[in-house]
């Protein structure tokens, strides 16, 4: 298991600054950190899925799907 783990925003990853410690919820131990998205990234992820919008409809439901 990883220790750090991006954010992914129109097929890249990102790892900002801030972080999510996620704990053990039986230890209390921390297991990992995951990037948290600001405002700006999640504008930013809308916008992505609007642009995606037409290429997504062109597609089948089983090209969707894979």
């Amino acid at each position: 298991m990883q220790s750090r783990y991006p954010y992914w925003l129109a097929g890249e990853a990102f790892a900002p600054n801030h972080d999510l410690i996620v704990h053990d919820k039986f230890s209390g131990e921390e297991v990992a950190r995951v990037a948290m998205a600001d405002e700006d990234a999640i504008d930013r992820a809308i916008a992505a899925a609007v642009d995606s919008q037409d290429a997504m409809r062109a597609l089948a439901a089983f090209e969707r799907q894979a």
